[in-house]
């Protein structure tokens, strides 16, 4: 049964609506009554006493007999009962939320989709609290509960909820600076906030700068939305983990990608392009050209830099013809009529 009875009874009967109203819609159920198949009818009792008699009339199978003691025993439980010392559930913030023996799997609840915000907020504060030892996984649950500060559409957001949410990811960078995939991120969240929400290019640009200082080959991690279906009896065999792979990319060439965004001038982006360039794959630094010639305009350097890449075979289609658009575009502008076509 694991740390804690989890096993219900299907089908629409007295036990199965019993599971229901005590412990909501994520149960896991088992047909431990319908010892004929899948198809084949079944004795049913319902909760206000009535009996539907299928073919095998009142006889009830023995070993239906013992799922449905089973069963029965498993349901008298309160909701809140405990084996050892592992309670089922935990109420955080009004809110009663399911243990899970690993922090993994507790930060995967935590990360899948939630009706409320409120809720899912409850849920990332519960990691830490179930499972204190894993710091990098209440790290991770820390950043997204920052985010959530943001509202709904942090393009809608105003000056409280970004405040907020600039608050908590320092809180963060102050808790976590010896786990560099949390405090890179939280920096660059800051730059993000103070650039793009903020309007404060300067300062972002110093945190972005601080980032690169201190986590220059810090990568990023891949970490997908998990879907929460479910409870299901785990393998044995097989480790409950959450795999973060790490792309080629780092956070620092990230921040580099956002100071061409903003600087204030056309040398420190140039410098940050070069950084991208010398460390970053081919495509990402075509990419970062694209946004400085959109941000600064062509000149001859750029314009040299855009034909190499063109020139070259196998390159990414969408990009290939952003930058031919924006180079056509010059060569129009700067050579009239006969220009690029």
């Amino acid at each position: 049964m694991g740390k804690w009875p989890s096993y219900f009874v299907t089908a629409p009967n007295y036990c199965t609506r019993r599971a229901h109203r005590l412990y909501g819609e994520k149960v896991i159920v088992l047909d431990i009554f319908n010892m004929n198949g899948a198809d084949s009818p079944r004795s049913v009792y319902t909760d206000e006493g009535d009996h539907t008699d299928g073919p095998c009339g009142w006889f009830v199978h023995p070993l239906r007999l013992l799922g449905m003691v089973v069963a029965l025993f498993l349901l008298s439980l309160p909701a809140t009962a405990a084996t050892g010392d592992f309670p089922r559930t935990l109420l955080v913030d009004g809110r009663q939320l399911p243990i899970f023996a690993t922090a993994e799997e507790q930060l995967s609840y935590a990360r899948s989709t939630f009706d409320e915000a409120e809720e899912k907020a409850a849920a990332l504060k519960a990691i830490e609290a179930i499972h204190p030892s894993a710091r990098e996984q209440a790290g991770m649950a820390a950043l997204e509960l920052a985010f959530l500060a943001l509202g709904d559409d942090y393009r809608l957001v105003d000056k409280n909820q970004y405040l907020l949410a600039s608050s908590s990811y320092l809180g963060i960078l102050e808790k976590y600076p010896d786990l560099p995939a949390i405090a890179a991120k939280a920096l660059w969240y800051l730059g993000w906030i103070s650039c793009d929400l903020a309007a404060d290019t300067q300062q972002g640009i110093r945190w972005y700068q601080r980032l690169i200082a201190l986590f220059p080959d810090e990568k990023l991690s891949i970490v997908a939305p998990v879907p929460w279906l479910t409870i299901r009896p785990a393998d044995p065999d097989v480790p409950q983990h959450v795999d973060y792979p790490k792309t080629i990319l780092t956070w620092a060439d990230i921040a580099h990608l956002e100071i061409i965004r903003h600087a204030a001038s056309r040398d420190r982006a140039w410098q940050s392009f070069e950084a991208i360039e010398a460390r970053a794959g081919e495509v990402f630094a075509a990419a970062a050209l694209k946004v400085l010639v959109e941000r600064y305009g062509f000149d001859d350097k750029s314009e040299r830099l855009v034909r190499e890449f063109l020139a070259k075979p196998g390159v990414d289609t969408n990009l290939k013809n952003d930058l031919l658009l924006a180079l056509s575009v010059y060569r129009r502008q700067t050579d009239g009529p006969g220009g690029v076509q």
